[in-house]
């Protein structure tokens, strides 16, 4: 019982990751096992690596335009 309610959850949190970081898989996705999580750890990785480069180009700019004024 306990097994398949970790399946249960570890396939929501699966579909939920995909749907946030939007890979749009279509009809294709990932076998099961270690192939889904290394799938989902590569969408957040690239997730955290937008955030952190939009941060860093934001916080250049700012830094420049405080400069010249």
């Amino acid at each position: 019982m306990r097994t398949r309610l970790a399946v249960r959850i570890g396939g929501a949190a699966r579909r939920d990751i995909v749907r946030f970081v939007t890979l749009g898989f279509g009809d294709l996705s990932a076998a099961v096992g270690l192939p889904q999580a290394l799938t989902v750890l590569e969408a957040l990785l690239g997730q955290i690596f937008l955030v952190t480069l939009v941060a860093r180009l934001v916080t250049l700019w700012v830094r420049q335009s405080a400069g010249d004024g």
